[in-house]
């Protein structure tokens, strides 16, 4: 008898704390700046679960995309005006074609850093979905660094650029910073 005056308050302590909750605001702090990374967070609504997740991963990716491009143009006007390729079509041309490669490929493979989807409101007519994600920088860095050494129209004129240095000095930093972090790892 005692086991089935148990039961239905089981039950209800079940239901009450599982399923799916109301989100009405970011599920988690920003994350702290970090110059390895770009990080992006995006909400999105629908009636749907998968589509509010997938908007929102899309708007993040869009906002990534958006912070990536302004460096490229950055990036790119700085090697120009170093350089003097302000009128050299060519090498403007080939700058621009190996930094938007670069960053295609990279973007490709964008991490999902945390991901929370509830409802929207409380009587659940829709779905709010928030997706962190996270766009490597560094690597960005490291493999526009390696196909500019790889051209050498490119690498001739520009290594001696103080955008270029610049370039090294922050994958130099970001070496040590991995290898700190493994010895720390390795208890060293």
């Amino acid at each position: 008898m005692k086991k089935l005056v148990f039961l239905p308050f089981l039950v209800v302590l079940m239901v009450g704390c599982g399923g799916v909750k109301v989100l009405d605001k970011q599920p988690w702090p920003d994350p702290s700046p970090d110059e390895r990374y770009i990080y992006e967070t995006a909400s999105a609504t629908s009636k749907d679960m998968q589509t509010a997740i997938d908007k929102a991963t899309q708007i993040a990716m869009e906002n990534i995309s958006k912070k990536v491009e302004a460096y490229v143009r950055s990036f790119t006007k700085l090697a120009r005006e170093e350089t003097g390729a302000n009128e050299d079509a060519e090498f403007i041309q080939h700058f621009m074609s190996v930094s938007k490669t670069v960053a295609a490929l990279i973007l490709s493979n964008l991490q999902v850093v945390k991901k929370d989807v509830g409802y929207g409101t409380k009587d659940k007519s829709y779905y709010r979905a928030y997706v962190l994600l996270r766009f490597p920088m560094y690597k960005y860095k490291e493999r526009l660094l390696n196909e500019i050494k790889n051209r050498e129209i490119l690498y001739t004129r520009f290594r001696t650029t103080r955008a270029y240095k610049e370039l090294e000095e922050e994958l130099k930093k970001y070496q040590e910073y991995k290898e700190k972090e493994k010895r720390s790892l390795l208890g060293e």
